[in-house]
This record gives structure tokens, C-alpha cells and sequence, in this order.
């Protein structure tokens, strides 16, 4: 989804595009959905991002 000037993006199209940068995210980090929910946020806010887990799994 690209997004340009004058083009209204719904909250729908935003939700599916989250859902699959989890997706793929996912296919790297199996099994932490969860722990995975704010990755789409990090990257829309041009931020960092902390996943935390237990010793050794990284």
C-alpha cells in the first residue's frame, strides 16, 4: 500500500497492512505474534523497538 498526497487511507487498509508486515516479520520470528504487535508501530513512528525474550533465544 503506498499512500500519496490527496489519497485517504481507512482505518481497514491500515489494520491489513499491519497484518501482513506481522506476517512477515512473523516468517523470521516463529511463535511471538504477540510479543511481534508493536513492530508496525515502530516502523510507522520512524522509531526504535525493544523485543524482549528470554536468554539465548535471540
Amino acid at each position: 500500500m503506498t499512500a500519496t498526497v490527496g489519497t485517504e487511507v481507512t482505518v481497514a487498509q491500515c489494520a491489513a497492512s499491519a497484518e501482513r508486515v506481522l506476517d512477515e516479520v512473523e516468517r523470521v520470528i516463529v511463535g511471538k505474534r504477540e510479543a511481534l504487535r508493536p513492530v508496525p508501530l515502530g516502523i510507522l513512528g520512524s522509531g526504535h523497538l525493544l523485543l524482549e525474550d528470554l536468554s539465548g533465544l535471540g
